[in-house]
């Protein structure tokens, strides 16, 4: 797939589609996860995980969620974000669509907000007095082994 084409003239960058974009403006950090997840099904078996999962209230109320999977009947739900969240206060926004929608599939719902860029200190505030697990930046790399952590009894 061609995702994008430069134009030299302008330092300007040229995508061929609105797909092309929208995978480079963050949808990238999506496939990311969900090859994480797929190694991490590989080590120690999820009873089931997925993407781009919609979630609605009972009110028709639609929320969509990055990624989700299920291990030992625990669900962990996991938003992505590409942006600079450590900026006026980006990082609220994802912070709290995850608190929000918490209670929402179980009362032992875990929260997981992974992060390409590094959260401001209130943000990181925020999300421990939530109990919203953080991956952010290089953490990335090794997805798969930090979650493992996570679900390992140990790790909660």
């Amino acid at each position: 797939m061609n995702l994008c084409n430069f134009a030299y003239d302008n330092n300007r960058i040229e995508f061929p589609n609105e797909e092309s974009r929208r995978f480079c403006q963050g949808i990238w950090l999506e496939e990311w996860v969900g090859n994480e997840l797929r190694e991490l099904n590989r080590r120690v078996k999820l009873q089931d995980y997925a993407s781009s999962i919609k979630i609605k209230s009972g009110t028709d109320t639609e929320n969509e969620i990055d990624a989700a999977f299920l291990y030992k009947n625990r669900l962990y739900l996991i938003e992505c974000k590409a942006a600079d969240l450590g900026k006026d206060a980006k990082s609220a926004p994802p912070l709290y669509k995850l608190d929000s929608l918490h209670l929402r599939p179980g009362m032992f719902t875990e929260m997981i907000l992974a992060s390409y860029q590094p959260l401001d200190p209130y943000g990181k505030r925020r999300a421990a007095d939530l109990g919203i697990q953080v991956v952010e930046m290089s953490s990335l790399l090794g997805l798969a082994t930090c979650l493992e952590k996570m679900i390992s009894p140990k790790g909660r």
